[in-house]
């Protein structure tokens, strides 16, 4: 059997100028979350990048998106999360 990454986000939480994602690990085993983004819904990067969050198996972690993301109120945009092994995970929200 296969050891498997997978990875899952919970939430968004939005402040000021700043995105907080919680991302959820569901595999088998420890991983890094590598990459956090807000992308718009053609899929294009508002903002993010690299990122260095740990994240062993079975916890949940608060991942910051790299950078300044002053977000439109009302505007439905994507959070997406990319792990060390190559896992995603994306979740779609509303601007407070």
């Amino acid at each position: 059997t296969q050891l498997q990454e997978r990875i899952k986000i919970d939430a968004v939480q939005v402040s000021d100028s700043s995105v907080r994602i919680y991302v959820a690990n569901i595999g088998d085993v420890d991983t890094s979350i590598v990459g956090a983004y807000v992308l718009t819904l053609n899929y294009t990067v508002f903002c993010g990048g690299s990122s260095s969050t740990s994240l062993s198996k079975g916890s949940t972690a608060q991942v910051k998106v790299p950078g300044t993301c002053t977000l439109t109120s009302g505007i439905t945009y994507i959070a997406k999360v990319t792990a060390k092994q190559g896992s995603e995970a994306t979740y779609t929200f509303v601007a407070p």
